[in-house]
């Protein structure tokens, strides 16, 4: 009735797609465009700030109170602590679907608990709760150019770029990182001080008190109520210099006794690009925006204060705009090509230039109103849901292609003066509609199931499994509704023979329809010799399966690594500075390499600096290279590079980092390809495990860039104040302790302000005066009566090595060992490491955990094999409902073993892993591989109920659905080919999925030609009296 309908009505049916067109083309403008699919990960992060705090007080203090309590709340799946000198973060993972708006409330009560408690230290700040993630990474890093000195240059990214950017809806942050900051430095004359009988705590007491500016309540002036603000604020350096000491007595000024400098502070790091000091910004992005929008919004704010300031000049180290634009770029070419070969694999099948043209509007008119139903949906479009897109491109026209093939033989078979055009479009989509439907509903209900897979797996692809859902659904109403109604008005009774151009098309259509059903009375004749020659092949498919490497994400060739250097422990920043720029001048001339930026020392003070450890012995040097096919064998040329000059580097550990998008960016986790983990109760028999373990796991082949977190710090000279001795001559233990850092570190008096800006004041010694121990030690000190004392009388000297860095997992002790899998899989190693971990003598209560790619393949594949079962089964259990049978969807399904043996041999031919993306092809196809079943078996059934015999029909099937069968399959192969080539940076990450539909679809779709006739008539020949 609704297909009559719509032939009869077609300004109606018209305009309800045009409808469905205009929205789609206005969602499409509104839609959200990103890298990847937004994945709200369930982890909080609770960060509590202790200074200059030691790691293990810290922890006893602050990280093991907090974890007890959060690790008894509901829902938290893992507790992992990361505490070091100041600072205790704890990552709380909660399960996948818990409420985090509730979790967050829950968290804040059993904390504050804690927080409140009397034995929590008071001077440790409150507890803060972040829905942020240590291992975010920046979307663009943004570098300053110019002959300006660098902390006029650090001063303006401050105070005019940094606010500038972080006002734009979509940036949460831009951090400044590098640069020189500016500093009032009072340099004293230690021998002055000696003479005056001064401190270093006299100076900066005498700044501070002298220094002043705060509110002095209210006055009443007339009728007028006003606030009374006291004033004493240096305005310029003569007026520090001319401040006086108390400590000195009157008239002992700071000038008298020290210098004052504008100058800049001694750096803690320094940012390079080559070789060339700079200063950057790290842009990160808001959680849910859209990238591309963000940085089309930064590119305009610095393109307003380009022409602002004239002196602005400015490069981007790389940008995931840049990144994500040609990834779209590769996959809508895709798109589009498909979409055109499909279109010229129905020019010559239909065989004029008519069908095709009412084919070819299902790709759009399904493809633009998908992106109305994803707008509603919440869907981005991202690399995922646009692969979804290129996949359905293929399977769009499947429907039609079925119900136009159908309408093309009716209306060759309308006899004049009979049934008019529109009533034979009609009839002949009625007799199709079913199949149709239920071919549409198996492949939907393959990639249902995925939506509700729990785990980053489900959130990665939901986004994929929403769009051919609902673009599948789309195509039905396409099919069902437009198709025949376009075919009414366009289409024209087939004349007995094609055109010129498409006669031997025709022939060889006939020819190969003609051999195919003489192929066919053979193959039903000898079905056991059949049956057995299937066996063989799927006993070698199964063995080119099982030879499968396996990982978490394809392999990438984008070629962009990351450089992690760490010197000898004590190494000065200098030191690191040179070896840094020597690496970056090395590589930066090669051809392959694009750009070279690297972070010495501590460059980053905010929360995204937690995730790396970095001191004056560290750096990371970040190598970028020019695109290309080649992309890994070009990175594996700079690694050697750097290799060969980091190998005559005494004492360097070294680790590559591969960049783009992998396991980092997906799981947002910062770990490595390969993690394990060792845990214990106590931390130093872990680490004799691991510095047991570590050079055995990098014998094993495949594994490199092997490393292990970095327990203890650097070497520290440890100085005790003799409390006794000190209290005997009159001197506090602390004043004494805080007057031997002053005159090594020196200190921060208070501020100077500079129109709005807040300037440090320090007063510290000179370099050579602060750096010389025994030169510091011997420095007098003052005991009362005029009499002096040198300030070693009062400490003793010890060599120590304090903790570094303690991790926790699950309220145990954790060291983590790290390394990249490379040439071989990661599931190829992991039983080669567990091998290794059962022969190792380990302490008793010393465990080993897995994580990386191993945790996350072990999961995904588990979520998604359950998925798979319940898609076959989804499957089953709709053809059982269309067919009224349980026999015939065993039948059909019957060919799913084949496609997935065919797929398998594609992937082992063309050298690709089995990941989740290829597992993703894998449910699609057992959904796109029986929809050529369910039109055979469905054109049997229909003969034999029209009175046909059963070897009858089923031959008369086969020549009736041959053609459409080819058809469908041919334009979804090929509407893939250019996903499967990979040419684009996208479809790098797409290439299994579509790989695995096209060997999978191409030989169950040549085998269901002759499986399903042969499994129908032995199956019907036992159970059907009337075969």
């Amino acid at each position: 009735m609704i297909i009559r309908t719509a032939v009869q009505r077609p300004v109606a049916i018209l305009m309800l797609f045009a409808g469905l067109v205009l929205i789609g083309l206005q969602a499409r403008q509104r839609l959200a465009v990103d890298l990847l699919p937004s994945i709200n990960y369930p982890n909080l992060t609770v960060i509590t700030n202790y200074s200059d705090t030691p790691a293990d007080d810290l922890t006893r203090l602050v990280t093991q109170p907090l974890e007890e309590v959060i690790t008894g709340l509901a829902g938290v799946r893992r507790v992992v602590s990361r505490t070091r000198e100041g600072v205790s973060t704890i990552t709380v993972q909660y399960e996948w679907g818990t409420g985090m708006d509730f979790a967050n409330l829950h968290l804040r009560e059993a904390i504050d608990r804690v927080a409140y408690r009397d034995d929590f230290p008071e001077a440790a700040d409150r507890p803060l709760i972040l829905r942020w993630d240590p291992s975010a990474r920046p979307i663009a890093i943004l570098v300053l150019h110019g002959d300006d000195p660098m902390a006029e240059m650090t001063e303006f990214a401050r105070e005019v770029v940094k606010p500038a950017l972080e006002q734009i809806n979509g940036v949460s942050q831009a951090e400044v990182i590098g640069g020189a900051e500016r500093e009032i430095l009072v340099r004293p004359d230690f021998e002055l001080l000696r003479l005056y009988g001064l401190t270093m705590n006299d100076l900066a007491e005498a700044l501070r008190v002298a220094n002043i500016s705060f509110p002095g309540g209210r006055i009443r002036k007339g009728p007028l109520h006003l606030p009374l603000r006291i004033l004493g604020e240096f305005e310029n350096l003569d007026e520090i210099r001319a401040t006086e000491i108390p400590a000195a007595g009157p008239g002992i000024t700071i000038g008298d006794v020290a210098q004052v400098l504008d100058t800049t502070k001694e750096p803690e790091g320094f940012t390079l690009t080559g070789d060339e000091e700079v200063v950057s910004l790290h842009l990160y992005k808001e959680v849910g925006e859209n990238t591309i929008a963000a940085t089309n919004e930064v590119d305009k704010i610095l393109g307003i204060l380009s022409d602002q300031y004239a002196e602005l000049s400015y490069s981007f180290i790389y940008r995931d705009a840049d990144f994500v634009q040609e990834s779209f770029k590769g996959l809508q070419d895709s798109l589009l090509y498909g979409a055109g070969l499909a279109f010229l694999v129905l020019f010559f099948f239909l065989m004029d230039w008519r069908s095709p043209l009412v084919v070819g509007l299902a790709i759009p008119v399904s493809i633009v109103t998908t992106f109305a139903f994803l707008y509603f949906a919440g869907v981005s479009l991202n690399l995922m849901s646009l692969g979804g897109l290129s996949l359905a491109a293929g399977m769009l026209v499947d429907n039609s292609i079925v119900v136009l093939e159908n309408i093309n033989r009716h209306l060759k078979e309308r006899k004049a003066g009979g049934l008019s055009i529109g009533e034979t479009c009609a009839r002949a989509t009625q007799e199709v509609a079913s199949p149709v439907v239920a071919a549409t509903l198996t492949t939907v209900a393959v990639f249902f199931p995925v939506i509700y897979v729990p785990g980053v797996a489900g959130e990665f692809f939901r986004d994929q499994a929403l769009t051919v859902t609902i673009s599948l659904l789309v195509s039905i109403l396409a099919a069902l509704l437009l198709q025949p109604m376009l075919s009414a008005h366009i289409l024209k009774t087939p004349a007995d023979r094609p055109g010129l151009i498409f006669r031997p098309v025709d022939a060889g259509f006939r020819y190969v329809i003609r051999h195919y059903h003489t192929l066919l009375v053979r193959v039903l004749d000898h079905k056991l010799a059949f049956f057995g020659l299937l066996a063989v092949a799927m006993v070698i498919a199964a063995t080119a399966g099982l030879g499968l490497r396996v990982g978490f994400m394809p392999e990438r060739t984008r070629g962009d690594f990351t450089l992690g250097i760490e010197l000898p422990a004590g190494t000065p920043l200098e030191a690191t500075l040179e070896l840094a720029g020597d690496l970056s001048a090395l590589v930066a001339p090669m051809p392959e390499v694009e750009t070279v930026y690297a972070q010495v020392g501590i460059t980053e003070k905010t929360l995204a600096s937690l995730k790396d450890y970095s001191a004056a012995n560290t750096a990371r040097v970040r190598v970028m290279l020019r695109p290309s096919r080649q992309g890994r064998q070009d990175m594996e040329r700079v690694k050697s590079v750097l290799n060969k000059r980091l190998d005559e580097t005494d004492g360097v550990i070294f680790v590559f980092r591969e960049e783009g998008v992998g396991l980092r960016e997906i799981l947002a986790s910062g770990e490595a390809a390969f993690t394990l983990g060792v845990v214990a109760e106590r931390g130093d028999e872990a680490l004799q495990v691991v510095e047991d373990l570590v050079p055995r796991l990098r014998e094993i082949p495949g594994l490199e860039d092997v490393e292990m977190d970095r327990v203890l710090g650097n070497p520290t000279v440890e100085v005790t104040v003799n409390r006794e001795r000190a209290l005997r001559f009159g001197l506090e233990p602390d004043a004494l302790a805080i007057e031997l850092r002053n005159r090594i570190q020196g200190t921060v008096a208070t501020t100077y302000n500079e129109i709005e800006q807040r300037i440090d004041i320090a007063v510290r010694l000179r370099r050579d005066e602060r750096y010389d121990l025994p030169t510091v030690l011997a420095s007098p000190v003052a005991v009362g009566q005029g009499k002096t004392v040198p300030l070693g009388t009062f400490v003793v000297l010890t060599e120590g090595r304090p903790v570094r860095e303690i991790v926790r997992r699950d309220q145990r002790r954790q060291i983590t060992v790290s390394g990249d899998v490379n040439h071989r899989g990661v599931a190829e190693v992991w039983p080669e490491v567990n091998r290794m971990l059962a022969n190792l003598a380990t302490p008793e209560g010393v465990a080993f955990v897995t994580g990386g790619e191993q945790e996350e393949i072990s999961n995904s594949f588990r979520d998604l094999g359950w998925a798979l079962m319940l898609s076959a089964l989804l499957v089953y259990m709709i053809l059982a409902a269309q067919f009224e049978s349980f026999l015939d969807p065993l039948i059909i399904s019957a060919v799913l073993p084949v496609g997935v043996a065919g797929a398998a041999v594609t992937l082992f031919l063309t050298g690709q892993t089995l990941n989740i993306i290829s597992l993703i092809g894998l449910i699609a196809l057992l959904g796109i591989a029986v929809n050529d079943a369910i039109v055979k078996v469905a054109t049997i059934r229909r003969l034999r109920a029209g009175g046909m015999g059963g070897r009858e029909a089923i031959l008369a099937a086969g020549e009736l659905r041959c053609r459409p069968i080819l058809m469908t399959t041919v334009t979804t192969v090929r509407a893939m080919v250019p996903m499967a080539m990979g040419l684009g940076m996208g479809e790098q990450m797409q290439r299994p999925l579509a790989i695995t539909i096209i060997g999978g679809l191409s030989i169950a779709t040549f085998l269901t030609l002759f499986l399903t006739p042969a499994v129908y008539e032995m199956l019907h020949r036992r159970t059907d009296r009337e075969y």
